[in-house]
């Protein structure tokens, strides 16, 4: 786990093994256009079942979230529950891209890259130098943090799953 900036990056190990059943669910999904972005299922109800998040991601999610929890929350001794909410994926085809935003009622904002032909297309970060990640890596960040996903000049596209997170104290 690395820390730039308040911005979290890890990798993931099995990227490698999951990363092909996640493309071959990702296409069967419920999906189109939005806005800039070339293919997504961000705009769908969440009765859209959305089997690469739930049945592959998220169980992996939850153990890299502890690496989170034990660097915010070591020192609690109530518990400390991890939210995940609102996860959609998103395909950037070439000259497609993601205007400025940030992540409402969230505490934290992730990208998963599944597919990322060259770090100049990864998120970039208002008022930050680019930070460098890879195909695999997990990047959690404050929700407010304004960013956008970069014009993709490149043939390949690059598919990220996004997805909120909060934790709750008790």
């Amino acid at each position: 786990m690395r820390i730039v900036n308040g911005i979290i990056i890890q990798s993931i190990k099995e990227h490698k093994e999951i990363k092909q059943e996640l493309l071959k669910r990702i296409s069967k999904a419920v999906s189109g256009p939005h806005k800039t972005v070339s293919i997504t299922d961000w705009h769908k109800d969440n009765l859209t079942p959305r089997t690469y998040f739930t049945d592959i991601l998220e169980p992996l999610i939850r153990h890299y979230y502890n690496n989170i929890k034990e660097h915010y929350y070591k020192n609690f001794k109530e518990e400390v529950e991890l939210i995940i909410d609102n996860f959609w994926f998103q395909k950037y085809k070439k000259n497609s891209s993601h205007k400025w935003h940030t992540h409402p009622n969230a505490n934290f904002g992730n990208v998963y890259y599944v597919e990322l032909p060259d770090n100049k297309y990864a998120t970039k970060f208002l008022n930050m130098k680019n930070i460098y990640v890879k195909e695999g890596d997990l990047v959690t960040f404050p929700a407010f943090f304004a960013h956008t996903s970069p014009i993709n000049l490149d043939d390949k596209q690059k598919t990220i799953i996004s997805f909120n997170t909060n934790f709750r104290i008790d």
